[in-house]
């Protein structure tokens, strides 16, 4: 066995228990998570709920949710970042364009 296998068998055995860690833990659920996503519609009002949806990076769902004013002139297509606090979408904004502009 090579190192490369030896340190590939480790990451295998070790990331099931980070992953744990970092989504069950109560240090880390706390912590501020931002998530890539893509502007599939403006921001706009709809039924009187102010949004814009989004689609995560690497997920097939779109999310219609709240947005900063820094966001407020995105298109569809544009890239930007979701912040979601304590873990929980219910807390989940389009937060800021990808290059922070």
């Amino acid at each position: 066995m090579s190192i490369l296998d030896d340190s590939d068998q480790l990451k295998r055995a070790l990331k099931p228990i980070i992953l744990d860690i970092i989504k069950n833990d109560s240090d880390f659920k706390s912590c501020f998570r931002v998530y890539k996503a893509t502007v599939v519609s403006v921001p706009s009002t709809v039924l009187g709920v102010t949004g814009c949806l989004v689609k995560i990076a690497g997920d097939a769902n779109t999310m219609w949710l709240p947005y900063t004013p820094d966001v407020a002139d995105v298109a569809v297509g544009d890239a930007v970042w979701v912040a979601v606090i304590f873990n929980s979408w219910r807390n989940a904004i389009v937060w800021q364009k990808i290059d922070f502009s």
